[in-house]
């Protein structure tokens, strides 16, 4: 291929994975985090915190703030409150169908999701801080919004 030619690279398909977007809003909620983080750890002004945050470092705050909001819309309308999902993660016991979305819970970087398995019965079993990646919401549930 010469300079002047130009080379076509197809537009990669969108993903199918609705996991995907939540978990970019989730980093982007993380990266906010650490630049704040680090903006605190070197600005003077905001660091001894007499007159709040200086000007940058408000910015950077609202931004952390914006970032957690989308993150937590983003992870309800994934898998909403009430919601029945099927939970693959490391409590290798409790793996299956059946569990049921209690809530989602707002952590320092994001989302994660209180989930409980026989929630109208006195032996239930609830797990928290259950993140996305453990959970697919199953489709038919006639209290799925999803996609």
């Amino acid at each position: 291929m010469t300079s002047n030619e130009i080379q076509v690279i197809p537009e990669e398909s969108a993903t199918t994975d609705p996991r995907a977007t939540v978990i970019t809003v989730r980093t982007a909620a993380d990266i906010a985090q650490s630049e704040l983080g680090h903006h605190v750890r070197v600005c003077y002004s905001c660091r001894i915190g007499q007159d709040g945050m200086c000007a940058e470092g408000e910015l950077l705050s609202a931004a952390f703030s914006s970032a957690i909001v989308v993150s937590v819309i983003a992870h309800e309308e994934y898998a909403p409150t009430g919601s029945t999902v099927t939970y693959h993660g490391t409590e290798t016991r409790h793996r299956g169908p059946g569990w049921t979305v209690c809530s989602t819970v707002q952590g320092s970087w994001g989302t994660s999701y209180t989930i409980a398995r026989n929630a109208d019965r006195a032996q239930d079993v609830i797990l928290k801080g259950v993140r996305i990646e453990c959970i697919t919401p199953v489709q038919d549930d006639p209290r799925f919004t999803g996609r």
